[in-house]
């Protein structure tokens, strides 16, 4: 949480901001895997942040589908890692 009174807070950095969206996904490290599922919590044009069980062990590039119609899979790689969460771009 940001205190808004702080004269020197750092400011939003990306180029893309995300917008929440709280809604689930289903992701797979290959294509013909079966799906697991995690929560979007936001997302941007260029990635978006999941929640995860277990961030440790998620595959470093995956598949993830924003809706069970496949046309939505996007190519992602992860850029960082939490407690419960991880940060993806989304590859071409």
């Amino acid at each position: 949480m940001s205190d808004t009174n702080d004269p020197v807070a750092p400011k939003e950095a990306r180029i893309n901001p995300r917008m929440t969206v709280r809604r689930c996904g289903w992701f797979v490290q290959s294509v013909g895997e079966q799906l697991r599922e995690c929560m979007v919590w936001d997302e941007s044009e260029t990635g978006a942040r999941l929640v995860v069980d277990t961030p440790e062990t998620f595959p470093d590039t995956f598949h993830i589908y924003m809706s069970l119609d496949f046309a939505s899979r996007r190519r992602c790689r992860v850029v960082w890692r939490s407690n419960k969460q991880i940060g993806v771009e989304f590859l071409s």
